[in-house]
């Protein structure tokens, strides 16, 4: 049993490139500005970099807090993700006053245990510990990701060597020269992706939930009789209680994709902003719809029949 699972997780192991940014004394910004300052600050400061790290075939790992683990098939974009995202900052804090975010990151390349959702080993620790060592607005490169890498074409310049805590042997490290870096931002639109945390994850489920409610509620009541003639989809001018009846096999497809969308919102770091509108345009419209739909239930049924006259004489004149 032991030995099956070790083989299980040994498959796993692969070069991976991990990329560690930290907001600088992002305590003391909290503790000064409050929690909600705070949260918008982080909110801020992912809108900025999850584009970067996508745009450079990077993975979002995992949050920590204000913290971003990432991870990159490559040195080199992970290196040029790197610059991407302190040029982005940099350029926000010149158009903010009130910005003044920095960043510290950390790359480095080793052997990890790659899983679906996360990553473990030492490559994950040395990352951290190169993150840590870095100044404000600098970018520090390990040795290992260094190696074989033209240090020119990526501005890289060997500042030191340093002994991890928990390690014995010194890392060498190289600081990346990211402002004389040409810009690597200019085609990215920083408010096309959405960082999804529980509050948007919540909202997403709710108005799906709404939307769907109103698609169930225009089929019962209406679109099953504008395709009754249609003998080809017969089968859809069902109640959705007798297809239900009849089909037991689309309950287990209706709670299987249940099922799916609960995970798929369990996992979702970033959406785009244009999904969420729409959704949200889709709930709005629900909420509209069912005000309206009750509210002419409550006029009287002469009225109503007038109302249909008129209209339909109108259509008629015309």
């Amino acid at each position: 049993m032991r030995r099956g699972i070790i083989n299980l997780i040994s498959k796993t192991r692969k070069p991976i490139t991990i990329l560690f940014t930290d907001i600088v004394d992002s305590t003391r910004y909290w503790g000064r500005r409050g929690d909600i300052e705070g949260r918008l600050m982080v909110d801020q400061h992912n809108r900025l970099v999850f584009p970067v790290i996508r745009k450079f075939k990077g993975k979002i790992v995992k949050t920590i807090g204000d913290a971003v683990m990432a991870s990159f098939d490559s040195k080199q974009n992970a290196i040029l993700a790197a610059i991407g995202i302190q040029q982005a900052l940099d350029e926000y804090r010149k158009k903010e006053d009130a910005f003044t975010l920095e960043l510290r990151i950390g790359i480095h390349t080793g052997q990890a245990l790659v899983e679906k959702r996360d990553i473990f080993g030492d490559t994950v620790n040395v990352a951290s510990r190169v993150e840590a060592y870095a100044e404000p607005s600098e970018i520090l490169v390990s040795g290992s990701t260094a190696n074989k890498i033209k240090h020119k074409q990526y501005r890289l310049s060997h500042k030191t060597s340093f002994v991890p805590k928990g390690k014995s042997r010194p890392v060498a490290v190289y600081s990346v020269d990211w402002q004389s870096h040409p810009s690597l931002i200019q085609d990215i639109n920083f408010n096309s992706v959405l960082p999804v945390m529980a509050r948007q994850r919540a909202e997403l489920f709710f108005y799906l939930t709404a939307a769907i409610g109103l698609m169930y509620f225009l089929f019962q009541n209406y679109l099953r009789y504008l395709i009754v003639d249609h003998e080809k989809v017969d089968l859809l001018t069902y109640s959705p209680e007798q297809i239900l009846m009849d089909h037991p096999y689309i309950i287990a497809g209706l709670v299987l994709g249940a099922i799916l969308l609960l995970i798929f919102l369990r996992y979702l770091i970033v959406m785009p902003i244009l999904l969420l509108r729409m959704v949200k345009g889709l709930f709005g419209f629900s909420v509209v719809f069912f005000v309206l739909f009750y509210a002419f239930q409550f006029i009287p049924e002469g009225y109503r029949y007038n109302a249909c006259l008129f209209y339909t004489s109108d259509a008629a004149t015309e």
